[in-house]
């Protein structure tokens, strides 16, 4: 959350008065003639028939440098090319404002203080004699013939204000020992990136605790001692956790040497992990399904006490879920809240649904009763965050945002996407051409991982084997700068994942969503 300001920043301000005399037959008064020429004041009128904030919108006056802007931009496609401007001054006796119009060469010329309530375009070109993009030029001439320039940059947002972008999207190989992986799964664990490939007969593991660095991460042959089944591979705060081929269950305190972890049944698939607290954890559950006889139970590691195996709801998915994430951290209403997406029912068809669990004896439940997904296995779920406006106060408000990307709808591979702020509820699909979709290039794929990990924004130029996709260009002024909340931005990686054939996507992406890295706001 951000309130927006606006600053004054006063430079060489002046009244001089001088004394007055007096004598027995009459009094005079004199006084320096003022040489001010300050703007005390910035704004705009609304427009009839707009519904665009322009009242609302708050100005910067840099009075030292001559520089007049608001901060935080105009709504998108804002019309800025007939605005009438709202201007105080302390003492100016001339004021003039020029400016050159979108499709037109000559200078337009007004006498503000004569004709205060004419429009002005604010969208034409901008002054050459200046290093601001200001596309008016004001004037303001004090009474004793003192003069300053007052460059005027009215911004609008070049994307939809407050929406999700894809900054920058990249990609490079996907981090392995092996020369041709054909399986992977990489997972979030102590701070650091675990990649685990493997092509059948060997596996490798890449480690990370600064993945865009792509000569840093760590690369090795293991020898885990069993038949890891890869795609099974879980994090949770005290181990990393995976099947055997058989569904007998291992744990591992680094990915590399695995011991056997003594269960009542073989697991048939793993779900996720779930934990009471995030910060202190007492109670840890690996979640999963298992198959007594020909029917299919929820089962936990370790269970707790009283805990019996129970049969799963008709239409609760066997296998082919996407990653479980927190989408509740707990608190004042309940205990933490995982959920997954998707999935393979029993029968072999597969579901939309979006299942959250709780930790309570009986707590699994469906989610987002309206929901535009439709049915899939292997998607990607992950947590963001957007933004919300509120143009009469200037307060920004920050909420979580859970994406769904992608997945296998049983014949081809999927790149849709889907968001929600309150998966509970529902959930909306990425239009076809919206700013957040992802390129052409990105391709279709499931069982993809996804992690969201927080790193310092880095530039292009030091981004060193990372290929960068065409994305739209941010003004200059929303470029990524220094002052974030923390130093570090969210960025979004995502790894191998398969095609429709089944083949294994030897590819690392990394991409970050605009809002994100915007400047900060004075």
């Amino acid at each position: 959350m951000k309130l927006q300001k606006v600053s004054i920043y006063l430079f060489s301000f002046f009244i001089l008065l001088m004394g007055v005399g007096c004598n027995s037959d009459e009094e005079s008064e004199s006084y320096t003639v003022s040489g001010n020429t300050l703007v005390k004041s910035f704004s705009l009128s609304d427009k009839s028939g707009s519904d665009v904030p322009y009242s609302s919108c708050f100005f910067t006056i840099d009075a030292v440098n001559g520089y007049i802007f608001n901060a935080d931009s105009l709504p998108y496609k804002s019309d800025i090319s007939s605005l009438v401007a709202n201007i105080t001054f302390s003492s100016a006796s001339a004021v003039e404002i020029a400016y050159t119009k979108q499709d037109e060469e000559n200078v337009t010329t007004v006498d503000y203080l004569t004709n205060s309530t004419d429009s002005l375009d604010f969208s034409g070109k901008p002054w050459t004699d200046t290093d601001k993009k200001a596309s008016v030029k004001m004037t303001v001439t004090a009474p004793n013939g003192n003069k300053q320039i007052y460059y005027i940059d009215v911004r609008v947002h070049q994307i939809v204000a407050d929406s999700l972008q894809w900054k920058e999207l990249t990609k490079t190989e996907l981090p392995s020992a092996l020369a041709s992986p054909t399986v992977q799964k990489t997972v979030l664990y102590k701070e650091t990136l675990y990649c685990f490939t493997g092509d059948g007969s060997s596996y490798s593991l890449a480690t990370s605790q600064r993945p865009s660095e792509i000569a840093l991460w760590n690369k090795e042959v293991i020898t885990p001692g069993f038949v890891l089944n890869v795609g099974s591979i879980q994090s949770a705060p005290d181990y990393l956790y995976a099947l055997s081929d058989a569904g007998e269950l291992y744990r591992s305190a680094d990915g590399k040497s695995w011991e056997s972890v003594a269960i009542d049944k073989p697991f048939y698939s793993l779900i996720g992990v779930w934990t009471d607290s995030e910060e202190a954890p007492a109670d840890i559950r690996l979640l999963g399904v298992i198959k007594d006889g020909d029917t299919y139970k929820h089962d936990c590691y370790p269970r707790p006490e009283g805990y019996a195996p129970r049969t799963i709801e008709n239409d609760f998915p066997v296998s082919g879920y996407s990653n479980m994430i927190v989408i509740y951290e707990g608190g004042d209403y309940g205990l933490p809240q995982t959920a997954f997406v998707g999935g393979r029912l029993a029968d072999g068809s597969l579901t939309a649904a979006v299942w959250g669990y709780d930790g309570e004896a009986d707590g699994w439940a469906k989610l987002g009763v309206k929901s535009l997904i439709t049915p899939r296995e292997g998607a990607m779920f992950f947590p963001y965050c957007t933004y919300t406006y509120d143009s009469s106060t200037g307060v920004r408000t920050e909420w979580p945002t859970f994406f769904v990307v992608g997945g296998s709808d049983g014949y081809d591979c999927l790149k849709d996407m889907y968001t929600t702020s309150n998966p509970a509820q529902y959930w909306d699909k990425v239009k076809d051409g919206s700013v957040l979709a992802l390129p052409e290039a990105f391709p279709a794929t499931s069982f993809a991982s996804v992690v969201v990990f927080k790193e310092n924004v880095i530039t292009k130029s030091s981004l060193a084997g990372w290929n960068f996709l065409k994305v739209s260009e941010l003004p200059r002024y929303m470029k990524s700068a220094d002052g974030l909340t923390d130093g570090l931005v969210p960025y979004i990686y995502m790894f191998g994942g398969e095609d429709s054939g089944g083949n294994l996507e030897r590819q690392m992406w990394r991409g970050v969503i605009n809002r994100l890295t915007f400047a900060p706001i004075p």
